[in-house]
């Protein structure tokens, strides 16, 4: 028992000694070296059959920046309606009901007496199908068109060469207030001149399409139908026949005009040869 005891003893005090033996001093890290550690240590686990897995570090690609499309949005509707007047002021409320407004407007008493008119109203381009539908709404629809014209592409250079120029103004603005000379002063002036006009004509633009693009473009045409007798062709047919006995008409009065001096002197001619014969 005492032997047993004795050498647990033994055993104890050996680990204590080497768990209280000095702790080696830390020494900076290498990157390089240690990247050559880790090598060598992955070569020689392979060399021992340890496999290690190919780590792919799989790049993502650059998201293309989201551009807004700038589309402008244009229709035309050509109605036959039975009233003028009541379509014509259902189409004006439509359009001041969706925020928008009537750009063009006109109308004229066909030879039948009858109503017919256009108008253009510019509405905000979310309105632009229900807009539509409402009008289809008021008529017979003759004909129907719809279009929308991308400026995206011009939308976006515009603003990149607006960029620039105010760029390059803010740069000569620099250079004018380094200016030492009148000579100087002028010629950066007058470059700026320059700049500042080409920013005004792209800013004008850009206004422009902006406007073109946030409110759509309707042209409505509003006719009320013509009387049978119109669509036959009847009133048309009696008057060309009208116009056809003037022409006939005049024709035999030019022709009598040419004619008339001619049987003067045919007359006067042959109650000569009659006194002669006579004699």
């Amino acid at each position: 028992m005492r032997i047993r005891f004795a050498m647990l003893l033994i055993v104890l005090l050996l680990l204590a000694t080497g768990c209280t033996g000095k702790v080696p001093r830390e020494t900076p890290a290498i990157p390089g070296q240690a990247v050559g550690e880790d090598v060598a240590r992955e070569e020689v686990l392979k060399s021992r059959g340890v496999s290690f897995p190919e780590l792919t570090a799989e790049v993502e690609p650059a998201a293309e920046p989201q551009v807004e499309r700038k589309v402008i949005k244009s229709a035309y509707i050509k109605l036959e309606v039975s009233d003028f007047d009541a379509a014509a002021s259902e189409v004006e409320r439509l359009a001041y009901e969706a925020g928008g407004y009537i750009s063009e407007s006109n109308s004229y008493i066909t030879t039948g007496n009858h109503r017919r008119g256009t108008i253009t109203m510019r509405i905000p381009e979310g309105s632009f199908g229900s807009i539509i539908q409402e009008i289809r709404k008021l008529g017979r629809v003759v004909s129907f068109s719809s279009s929308g014209r991308d400026v995206t592409e011009e939308y976006v250079d515009l603003e990149a060469r607006l960029r620039n120029l105010k760029r390059q103004e803010e740069r000569l603005l620099e250079i004018l207030d380094r200016a030492e000379s009148v000579k100087d002063v002028l010629e950066v002036e007058r470059e700026l001149g320059r700049v500042r006009g080409e920013i005004e004509r792209l800013e004008g633009r850009l206004r422009y399409l902006n406007n073109r693009v946030e409110f759509a473009t309707i042209t409505v045409e509003l006719f009320e139908p013509e009387p049978i007798a119109q669509s036959l062709g009847l009133r048309s047919a009696i008057s060309d026949a009208v116009k056809g006995l003037v022409m006939v008409i005049r024709a035999l009065i030019v022709a009598v005009g040419y004619l008339l001096p001619v049987a003067v002197v045919a007359a006067v001619l042959f109650a000569l040869l009659r006194r002669i014969r006579k004699r």
